[in-house]
């Protein structure tokens, strides 16, 4: 008997969920992206290029110094050539690296 209730019951629910059952549609509309607007602008702006001489060392690294901010401070920077990452040495960096 309890079987057979459990059958009904989900027989009725799913009748009436597929009596209910529509089909809506939700317009789409494509937006504005503000924060890779201003990204994009920000490195549009930005893209300028520099010539930097850079210092082979034991064929293991590529260094060379430049200017970061206002007023510019100098820096002797490792280019890392596998990676778009630049990376900036501490004040704390060991004096017997190239780049420190």
């Amino acid at each position: 008997m309890y079987r057979l209730f459990v059958t009904m019951t989900v027989i009725t629910i799913i009748n009436f969920a597929s009596i209910n059952a529509k089909l809506h549609s939700i317009p789409l509309h494509k937006t504005f992206s503000v924060e890779k607007f201003s990204t994009e602008t920000m490195i549009r702006h930005r893209s300028g290029t520099a010539t930097v001489p850079l210092v082979n060392w034991r064929n293991i690294q590529y260094y060379g110094t430049i200017e970061i901010g206002t007023p510019p401070q100098t820096f002797k920077i490792l280019f890392d050539t596998g990676s778009s990452d630049l990376w900036i040495p501490s004040k704390n960096c060991n004096v017997n690296q190239p780049a420190c």
